[in-house]
């Protein structure tokens, strides 16, 4: 098992491996898709190249409009993520997603974030009390994404599911 890259080491080499690919990254997307990577090459490049940059932030707009919901906006993204085809997108969006609550629960305990944006999101929707509740969520809606992939269950379904999970559990927390 490798550990991840170092900063300079990560950004260095996918700076090369885009170049190569003749791939033009706007600079915040990278340095985003950089912070967003772990220190994997794959990831970074996925989130840069791909459409990784725009679900991470639609994950983080909807998060944003906690304890309310958009509802417009969540059936938006689940006509276009639930498509047929869309299996990847719906995979990476619950990755990044899952990815999000793991550092905002990981910010609550420790006041460690990689961006300002998920540390303000972070002091909006959690705080000590809820981390027990917070981390059950995610697994929850872990195992839930894994059963409707798993079995071909309705997808939208399972995007609505996982925000009205989040809304309750925000709103439980603001009383």
């Amino acid at each position: 098992r490798l550990s991840p890259l170092e900063p300079d080491d990560l950004a260095n080499a996918v700076r090369t491996a885009l170049q190569r690919g003749g791939h033009d990254v706007e600079d915040d997307a990278l340095a985003l898709a950089l912070a967003l990577s772990e220190g994997s090459v794959r990831r970074a490049l996925e989130l840069a190249t791909g459409d990784g940059i725009g679900l991470y932030r639609e994950a983080l707009a909807l998060l944003g409009t906690l304890p309310e919901l958009d509802s417009a906006r969540v059936q938006k993204l689940a006509e276009k993520l639930s498509a047929q085809g869309e299996t990847e997108r719906l995979e990476l969006f619950y990755s990044l997603l899952l990815g999000l609550l793991e550092r905002l629960i990981r910010f609550a305990a420790t006041g460690e974030s990689v961006t300002e944006e998920e540390a303000s999101l972070g002091r909006k929707l959690l705080n000590q009390v809820d981390l027990a509740a917070w981390a059950e969520a995610w697994a929850a809606i872990t195992r839930a994404k894994d059963e409707a992939l798993g079995l071909n269950l309705d997808r939208s379904l399972l995007l609505f599911e996982t925000f009205l999970r989040l809304k309750t559990l925000a709103q439980e927390g603001m009383r």
